[in-house]
């Protein structure tokens, strides 16, 4: 997968040495009770298995989970993780799992960048159609930030989570390709066109960018997230060579190939 970077945020590969950062929240009560799923105490030898799945990428194509660090931390330490689950190609819809592992950074708008990020990353780079997340009504403070996000309320499950001696809903949220693009363009029912960045990898109109670099192509490709405006949620997607005339051959929804650059994405 490619590596995201973002304004604070980085989204990452997965490394040996995350394991002890990992081992660090696994097994906090104060984090794990707001994850969509049950977690018994996780030994250390658990632990460096689920980091060599992600390693070897063992249940891919299906699973992609990014480490999240912060952009300013020259290591890229673990601070949690963000995750596409049960990516269904044929009708365009996945799961997304996220923990922030620091309670210290908690509230401070980092899970909702990462949810961003992968969201363009599910959206352009994937071709999905829709993406779904899921959680409980206690997680007063995810569900804010996922309707922050773009996310809508699609429906519950009654009573699904015993935790703090009564039973809570899970609750079932939802956004659309199209509906992604509306929040991201800031104008109901719009979406903005990608434009092609200079081989230089300077921004056209005074623009700042956020950018990951691929894999692919030999690593000599950039995507780039370019803010306008200083609104964070309205962005556009550019993608630059290092080369002149250098082709990326598996980017979907690829329209052309331009003196130095790559566009794609699709029109408005």
């Amino acid at each position: 997968m490619p590596v995201l970077r973002g304004e604070r945020v980085v989204l990452r590969e997965f490394r040996r040495e995350d394991v002890d950062a990992i081992q660090a929240w696994v097994n906090n009560e104060n984090i794990t009770k707001y994850l969509a799923f049950a977690l018994f105490p996780q030994s250390r030898e658990e632990t460096i298995e689920f980091v060599e799945r992600q390693l070897y990428k063992k249940n891919s194509p299906r699973e992609g989970i990014f480490v999240i660090a912060l952009n300013d931390d020259p290591d890229l330490t673990y601070i949690g993780s963000v995750g596409l689950h049960n990516i269904d190609y044929r009708n365009r819809h996945c799961e997304i799992g996220i923990v922030i592992g620091r309670e210290d950074l908690l509230g401070q708008g980092l899970g909702a960048e990462a949810i961003r990020l992968v969201l363009g990353f599910a959206f352009d780079f994937l071709n999905m159609h829709k993406v779904n997340i899921r959680t409980y009504e206690y997680n007063e403070r995810g569900l804010r930030c996922y309707r922050r996000c773009g996310f809508r309320e699609e429906g519950r499950v009654r009573q699904q989570r015993y935790y703090g001696g009564r039973y809570w809903d899970e609750i079932l949220l939802g956004m659309t390709e199209e509906e992604f693009r509306s929040v991201r363009s800031g104008q109901p029912g719009c979406s903005v066109a990608p434009r092609c960045r200079s081989p230089d990898g300077s921004a056209p109109g005074g623009t700042t960018g956020l950018h990951f670099r691929s894999g692919l192509a030999g690593g000599g490709h950039e995507l780039h997230q370019v803010h306008e405006g200083g609104n964070p949620a309205r962005f556009r997607l550019e993608v630059s060579c290092r080369e002149p005339g250098e082709h990326i051959g598996v980017l979907p929804r690829q329209d052309e190939v331009a003196p130095g650059c790559e566009e794609w994405g699709r029109p408005p």
